[in-house]
């Protein structure tokens, strides 16, 4: 999702909420910044990277994440740190 403004980013999410089966679920693979934005600092700086390249931020805290796949229809959510920069933010139908 990245490059993409915060409404292209919910468009597609909604599609692919739709496209799964009612026992699914969608995972949204990045460089997830820290809910409390203090320890993440790649997901910062790439942040502010975006905002000063094309006036859309691009990297979301794992809560953000998951209040838009709850806002669309997910029943649960959750988000998983990976190693590095990287987390994974899980929905399920």
């Amino acid at each position: 999702m990245q490059r993409w403004g915060l409404k292209r980013k919910k468009i597609l999410l909604q599609k692919a909420f739709d496209a799964v089966p009612s026992d699914g679920g969608v995972l949204a693979y990045h460089a997830i910044i820290d809910d409390r934005r203090q320890e993440t600092a790649f997901g910062l700086l790439f942040n502010l990277n975006m905002l000063i390249e094309n006036r859309e931020d691009a990297e979301h805290t794992g809560a953000e994440c998951q209040a838009w796949m709850r806002e669309i229809g997910f029943s649960s959510t959750y988000c998983k740190p990976l190693v590095g920069a990287e987390s994974v933010v899980v929905g399920l139908r």
